[in-house]
């Protein structure tokens, strides 16, 4: 399932000002690592004026999955070649 696609569901599901939701969004998104999800997010939340009481959690995932992407860019590179050096897969 599309990040769009999923935030729509849950946001028709849910509603914005459920007292839930908020940690839902907040759980989801901030997992999510790629620049093109966080895209996603940024874009379908852009013409939302009003998700009430989620907007705390939006904006704490917001804040990790950028954390995350950032963490990635800096080091995913020499992590990964750690772990292949370490963890051979043929293994």
């Amino acid at each position: 399932m599309s990040t769009r696609l999923w935030l729509s569901t849950a946001l028709k599901s849910y509603g914005g000002s459920n007292s839930g939701f908020d940690l839902l969004i907040e759980s989801v998104v901030g997992q999510f690592h790629t620049k093109s999800d966080i895209d996603e997010v940024n874009k379908f939340f852009a013409n939302k004026s009003n998700v009430g009481s989620s907007q705390k959690g939006l904006l704490k995932g917001m804040e990790a999955a950028n954390h995350r992407r950032a963490w990635l860019d800096k080091h995913g590179d020499k992590a990964g070649q750690w772990l292949e050096d370490n963890y051979p897969a043929d293994k």
